[in-house]
């Protein structure tokens, strides 16, 4: 049950990034149309936690990371510290919000937070 969570989560989140693209792609006012401006282009990213944290993900693009968890020895501070140092941390004993100040750090801005049944989802986009 716990390894189709991560394949469910991303199709979600591929589904709701498509749903979001398409309303942007849509003009505002005729306003828009009038002129050629550019367009802000976004990226997205994902930090999936999964309860209990035995495992946690982070998605960005072609980028994936994970932290490989022990069902039989779940250790939150573990998955953290792994995912945190794949991530460039040097901080010793690093925290979950200490992770995502090094996302923040990184131009990333957290847009949405749902926590369905099995994990947490972070959603995350910056401007390419």
């Amino acid at each position: 049950m716990k390894r189709m969570m991560i394949p469910v989560l991303l199709l979600a989140w591929t589904l709701g990034l498509g749903v979001m693209t398409g309303q942007a792609l849509l003009p505002m006012s005729s306003a828009v149309a009038q002129g050629a401006k550019a367009r802000q282009q976004w990226e997205y990213a994902s930090l999936i936690v999964e309860d209990l944290a035995l495992d946690m993900h982070w998605q960005a693009g072609k980028t994936t990371l994970s932290s490989g968890g022990d069902v039989l020895k779940p250790d939150d501070k573990r998955s953290v510290n792994e995912l945190y140092r794949q991530m460039g941390g040097k901080e010793q004993d690093p925290t979950l919000g200490m992770l995502l100040n090094l996302v923040g750090q990184d131009g990333w801005e957290l847009v949405s937070y749902t926590h369905p049944s099995g994990a947490q989802l972070w959603m995350f986009k910056r401007a390419s």
